[in-house]
């Protein structure tokens, strides 16, 4: 199987290509899951074996920049798989377990059962870290989101179900989906903010844009531009 890295743009239904495709592997790589942690390890799973490769440049281009496989464990036998931090994953089972591994250094590794059932729907869960996971059912091409109070706690009870609020209750029928690690996070001026609360929400997004960068984004003008977007991405749930 040829593995290639691609950057791809998109905010629409369009997709473009950021620089051409650059060839890693030509073969070798048949992986039945892969994901990326963000932080320089690549695992992939092969016939129920958990491995890890060390990437040693964020936009690998070539083999000499991801190496030194090391078979962290067996019986990994998981529907999806994704990485939602530093060295931890998040997967789940046919059977519709969510579950979440902490590889540590030595190349043990830990599991938390974060919940039993539930989860089997989903053919495709990724996560771009902070506890935020979403989840694409491949019948109805739903999407749906899903927020882990403490991600690192091991315990799935803090996860916030979020279904009558979708990403989108069709449309997603992409053959793959993926996040890009470590790149969520969120703070608000009301802690709980009720989602359903439009114009809250709104104010929430304002009083951010304002004091990031310092106030750099703070004039009307920005403000117009950000509300069109969400508006018409996501109507601010």
């Amino acid at each position: 199987m040829r593995r290639d890295r691609l950057d791809v743009l998109t905010n629409n239904a369009s997709l473009v290509l950021e620089r051409l495709p650059a060839k890693i592997f030509d073969s070798g790589w048949t992986h039945d899951r892969l994901t990326y942690d963000g932080h320089g390890h690549l695992y992939g799973t092969a016939g129920g074996d958990l491995l890890q490769y060390v990437v040693s440049q964020p936009k690998p281009t070539g083999p000499a920049h991801i190496g030194q496989r090391k078979e962290i464990g067996s019986g990994f036998v998981l529907k999806t798989l994704t990485a939602a931090g530093d060295d931890r994953l998040l997967a789940t089972t046919s059977a519709g377990a969510l579950n979440s591994y902490k590889i540590n250094t030595g190349g043990t590794w830990d599991r938390d059962d974060l919940k039993p059932s539930g989860w089997s729907g989903f053919d495709q869960v990724v996560s771009p870290g902070g506890g935020l996971y979403y989840g694409r059912i491949e019948t109805t091409g739903a999407m749906y989101w899903y927020k882990d109070a403490n991600p690192a706690d091991g315990s799935g009870t803090d996860i916030a179900y979020h279904n009558d609020t979708p990403v989108n209750t069709n449309g997603w029928t992409q053959q793959l989906l993926s996040a890009q690690p470590g790149t969520f996070s969120c703070t608000t001026t009301a802690d709980p903010l009720d989602g359903h609360d439009i114009p809250a929400v709104k104010a929430a997004g304002r009083d951010l844009m304002n004091r990031h960068d310092g106030g750099a984004w703070n004039s009307s003008a920005q403000w117009n531009c950000l509300q069109q977007l969400w508006d018409r991405e996501s109507g601010w749930r």
